[in-house]
């Protein structure tokens, strides 16, 4: 898809812009509520915002030379993504959902045209979410053989290489000499908190949190029951316990349904095997 080409994509800062009419009729062509003015942006925007997080903490962690890569990456994200919902929304408005159009005026083929059509857009929305795992590696990969500093760049990482593996040495010394990882100084005390969750997380609870991560994203405040939620979530910085606040499905973008979808899918394939 070729976005620089479409004069509808307007950029602003780091944003480009969202189709809101398209946006409404898809609304009304698959739901008997209002479309809610502003959402399809303020859903846009709260995926850019995540990805200028993900940016962020990956031009930490990296030499500042990978700095303009990861905001092409970033760029190149957000403005993808902008045409690719305007696309699944017109797509989306095409042929109204059975529940509004009535199984007597339902036009079937027509539906048929447009789940094709829906399909090759998820499909290259699976091409822009891979652009996120990209920028997760910017900085972190092999060093090319053109690359003027390449002598120099490959002897500092041996370096890191090195000390890493030296400190790794000294952790599993300290566990296999003490049993346990307390105390180790080679370790942060969250570090050592985060290698306990790792260890001790069964698949099914690796799943259980990875779905409530969702949840908890918006800002949801578990029960008592979810306590351990609560703890762990908590030592994020994105996450904001709000009080009482209350998670609907429709509060969902598409893209988390998905993702709760498939989650769900597993660990009901999970219990099966039981």
């Amino acid at each position: 898809m070729n976005t620089t080409a479409n004069p509808s994509i307007q950029q602003d800062g780091l944003y480009y812009s969202i189709n809101e009419e398209a946006a409404r009729r898809a609304k009304e062509a698959n739901s008997f509520s209002d479309y809610i003015p502003g959402s399809a942006t303020a859903e846009y925007r709260q995926m850019v915002d995540k990805a200028a997080e993900l940016a962020e903490r990956q031009k930490r962690r990296v030499d500042p030379e990978y700095h303009s890569k990861i905001d092409h990456l970033l760029d190149l994200y957000a403005r993808k993504l902008a045409a690719n919902m305007n696309e699944g929304y017109t797509i989306a408005a095409r042929v109204p959902s059975v529940l509004i159009a009535g199984p007597a005026n339902f036009p079937a083929r027509k539906k048929e045209k447009q789940n094709a059509a829906s399909d090759r857009n998820m499909f290259e929305w699976q091409y822009i979410q891979g652009l996120l795992d990209r920028i997760r590696s910017t900085g972190m990969g092999g060093i090319s053989a053109d690359d003027a500093d390449a002598i120099t760049k490959l002897e500092r990482k041996l370096v890191s290489r090195q000390e890493a593996q030296e400190h790794m040495k000294a952790v599993n010394a300290y566990y296999r000499k003490h049993n346990t990882l307390d105390g180790c100084p080679n370790l942060t005390s969250e570090e050592i908190e985060a290698l306990k969750q790792r260890a001790d997380m069964s698949y099914k609870e690796a799943l259980a949190y990875a779905r409530n991560e969702i949840y908890a994203r918006m800002g949801y405040a578990f029960n008592k029951e979810g306590g351990k939620y609560t703890e762990h979530y908590s030592q994020y910085e994105w996450y904001r316990n709000i009080e009482k606040r209350k998670i609907t499905e429709d509060m969902f973008n598409r893209y988390e349904r998905v993702n709760i979808d498939l989650i769900l899918k597993a660990e009901d394939e999970l219990e099966k095997q039981k």
